[in-house]
């Protein structure tokens, strides 16, 4: 992500990846779970390890990871 940051000109504010406590209750609130998209506790408990493994993609403001 930082590479592509600076390859692209985005500064970054932060080089620590991190989700607070409000963006954890979103991911697993029961209106996603009836959508099926809800993340799921070895999901969480994985993400360290299985996030160098994901896609990053940019959408012109955030970064996220598939």
């Amino acid at each position: 992500m930082m590479l592509f940051a600076q390859v692209n000109v985005i500064n970054l504010a932060s080089d620590e990846l991190y989700m607070s406590a409000k963006q954890l209750q979103h991911c697993m609130r029961a209106s996603k779970a009836t959508k099926g998209l809800v993340v799921t506790d070895a999901d969480l408990i994985g993400f360290p390890q299985n996030r160098f493994q994901m896609d990053l993609y940019y959408d012109g403001e955030c970064f996220y990871l598939y």
